[in-house]
């Protein structure tokens, strides 16, 4: 059973592409993030954001945005119990403790709140039961991993209150070696607490209370130094000679251990604090008629301090007083659902609303604090003293307000024509209006970025917009049932994700301020899909084929100025691009215990019109993230051993085509075909209500990029990261 469209379906009754995973499937993956079932879902990609330990970005069918500054929105919804996460430092979820986590494809814009317009990511918790029930899990593993997850639930009277409260806790040591000392990055420690409430006064009337806690401190992910044929001016390139980076970038690319790299930043911290408390009332005041109300509010707390050349020499050096980003949101949506004549039509009908609050605010330098000293190769006539003032840059004290507001009307009718035949059409009304206030003060005196020499105290850049976005996004389909097992539909779907401002924008205070702005995406899909099962229900399949149309595509880009030591990181509405494929998902029980699982994502993506003058060939790029094709095959078996207990295994074989890592398809940021390898193997003890597990991660560990920035424009080098290597280690969990 899932709740893709707001109401309990049958998975394979569904008219859409969605992939469902249950608790008991998680648990068999070694899941315990969300990014974690990435290699499962066809055409989903998740994962962390580089330079960021904390934060996610996320892809489906290559639709999404992987950039996590508070002044863009993602591209795919991520929802739990029906809340919508708005900010990537936020999205890295925890899976413990879920009753199930639904992947759906495809644009959303008619029935889900908020930037769904490449699918969504639904975790469903599990909501406390009126039995008492209570678990424990201990893990180690490498790299000194010690974890734990319990969970307890209380029935307070038999049939009308209970309470269900989870705790999971995190320590890893880091993967990756700095070169210069010091904690190795990529390390773990968290906290994650959950607590429900559930009154049922009566059988008509449901009232669940959430809260959660999430702490996080880790130390950050470095990358490595790739150097590369600069492309910025001639002056730019005699700076970073005359500092040395050039040379210190080859010295850390030499190592040839991908996950060790250099930094001048003694602080690499991410640290995060979130909090969120939901009121969810489900109501059926008369019979086949349900009220539902879901009422949130959110807030994060994130200090993320990194190092963006991967070298000893200072680049870029935020400052750690006043780094941080600050963010509030409240929701509330209703709903109302309900069917009639003898079940043949059915309805849902809402209206939802959102505010968004944040702030963000550094004090950063590209070559702020440079001294006689720091310079290695003097420029021709000068001494060292008067080449550091001449390229040294002005400190600036940067600061970003921003003010959201959404709110919408939706709703979505199904009327069975004939017994086999259901046409659904759905409509959406959404209303966005943005606002950012963003200052830029010079602290110290040097080169600004577009404004050359400025003095400290000179405001280098101020504006404060506001916009307002808004759009009608209609779906429709089709579903025939050809028999009690087999299904077929045909879909079609639109999505819509507001414009916004460059929240990196250095636009001077009396210039255009046209260039800050940035419109709306638009995504329209056709799907035509086949759900079915045979043999008994021993065999099951689900298979999708579609076609798309994206608009107006927002994508961030990295390229140099004319100024000696600046580099410029703007919002382009890219233009257009077609992407079409399909996804495959096969179940076979051939046998008791035995179990085949296989699943295939296909994508073809190609630009119909770039608007980036800077690059003629534009047009022959690639969506970021997007992968030809992405495979998933498993095998598990389970068996009673003897009188002891019952033996469960998997393992698992994912590849998954080259992909680019950045949104101008930069050949450093390439990464190639890679295959991972997984297993886990686990050991039940009915009696004692224990089972004992083994598990591994990228078994083979093999090496693969997840991600970079190509500064190839500006510094003349790439930051390259490199994923988990092999994770393995044993559980034990009781069950009371």
């Amino acid at each position: 059973m899932v709740t893709s469209r707001k109401r309990p379906e049958r998975l394979r009754e569904v008219p859409i592409s969605v992939t469902a995973l249950g608790s008991e499937r998680i648990e068999r993956l070694s899941a315990r993030r969300i990014q974690d079932i990435s290699d499962t879902v066809p055409n989903l990609d998740y994962d962390r954001v580089v330079g960021f330990s904390n934060s996610g970005r996320s892809t489906i069918r290559g639709v999404g945005q992987v950039d996590p500054i508070g002044t863009l929105d993602p591209g795919v919804g991520l929802y739990v119990d029906g809340v919508f996460i708005a900010r990537a430092q936020a999205s890295l979820v925890s899976v413990d403790d879920v009753e199930r986590v639904e992947v759906i494809r495809g644009p959303q814009g008619t029935i889900f709140g908020k930037s769904t317009i490449g699918g969504a990511v639904n975790v469903v918790t599990r909501k406390p039961r009126f039995e008492r029930e209570a678990s424990l899990t201990l893990g180690v593993g490498n790299f000194r991993r010690l974890t734990t997850r319990a969970s307890l639930n209380i029935p307070w009277s038999e049939h009308n209150a209970a309470a269900r409260i989870s705790l999971a806790t995190a320590t890893r040591d880091g993967f990756e070696k700095e070169r210069l000392g010091g904690t190795d990055p990529n390390d773990e420690k968290l906290l994650s607490v959950r607590a429900q409430t559930l009154f049922a006064p009566g059988d008509n009337l449901e009232l669940r209370l959430s809260a959660d806690l999430r702490r996080e401190n880790q130390v950050l992910s470095i990358g490595k130094c790739a150097p590369q044929n600069a492309g910025g001016t001639p002056a730019f390139a005699q700076t970073l000679a005359a500092v040395g980076f050039p040379q210190a970038c080859a010295g850390v690319a030499s190592s040839r251990n991908p996950r060790r790299g250099e930094s001048d930043v003694s602080f690499l911290r991410d640290e995060l604090t979130t909090f969120g408390f939901s009121a969810q009332v489900s109501w059926e005041p008369f019979p086949g008629i349900q009220v539902r109300s879901i009422s949130s509010v959110r807030s994060l707390d994130s200090q993320n301090f990194s190092d963006f050349d991967g070298t000893r020499i200072e680049l870029i050096r935020p400052a750690v007083d006043v780094g941080g980003f600050d963010q509030t949101q409240m929701s509330q949506e209703l709903q109302l659902s309900s069917s009639t004549l003898d079940g043949r039509l059915s309805y849902l009908a809402g209206i939802y609303a959102f505010r968004e609050e944040s702030s963000f605010r550094v004090i950063e330098g590209v070559l702020s604090r440079l001294e006689a000293e720091d310079i290695v190769a003097p420029f021709g006539g000068l001494s060292a003293s008067e080449t550091a003032d001449r390229i040294r840059g002005a400190q600036l004290d940067t600061l970003n307000r921003v003010d959201n507001l959404t709110y919408a009307v939706f709703g979505q009718v199904s009327f069975d024509l004939t017994e086999n035949l259901t046409l659904t059409a759905g409509l959406r009304s959404t209303r966005d209006r943005k606002r950012l206030l963003r200052r830029a003060v010079a602290v110290s005196d040097g080169i600004a970025p577009n404004r050359g020499r400025v003095a400290a105290g000179e405001t280098v850049t101020f504006f404060e917009r506001s916009k307002r976005f808004g759009r009608l996004t209609p779906s429709a389909s089709i579903r025939y049932r050809f028999s009690d097992t087999l299904l077929g539909y045909v879909s079609y779907s639109t999505g819509f994700k507001s414009g916004g401002f460059d929240g990196r924008s250095f636009a001077a205070p009396d210039s255009d301020l046209s260039r800050v702005e940035f419109d709306s995406e638009l995504l329209t899909t056709y799907e035509v899909g086949l759900k079915g099962s045979f043999f008994d229900q021993r065999s099951s399949f689900s298979a999708a084929m579609f076609y798309t149309i994206y608009e107006d595509i927002q994508l961030v880009t990295v390229g140099g100025t004319q100024d000696l030591n600046a580099l410029q990181i703007e919002v382009l509405n890219a233009g257009e691009a077609v992407i079409s494929g399909g996804e495959l998902e096969w179940v076979l029980r051939p046998l008791p215990g035995l179990t085949f699982r296989s699943a295939i994502g296909v994508l073809h993506d190609r630009f119909k019109k770039f608007d980036d003058l800077r690059n003629p060939r534009a047009k022959d790029r690639s969506l970021q993230f997007a992968s030809a094709y992405q495979t998933s095959t498993s095998i598990g078996y389970e068996f009673d051993w003897r009188d002891v207990g019952t033996v469960s295994t998997r393992i698992a074989w994912s590849t998954r085509s080259r992909q680019f890592q950045d949104a101008v398809n930069s050949d450093s940021l390439e990464a190639g075909l890679r295959g991972v390898l997984d297993a886990r193997i686990s050991l039940t003890l009915p009696e004692q209500q224990l089972e004992i597990s083994l598990f591994g991660r990228n078994l083979l560990d093999r090496e693969h990029l997840v991600g970079g920035v190509d500064f190839s424009d500006s510094f003349g080098h790439a930051q390259r990261f490199t994923g988990a290597p092999r994770i393995y280690g044993l559980e034990l969990q009781k069950r009371f």
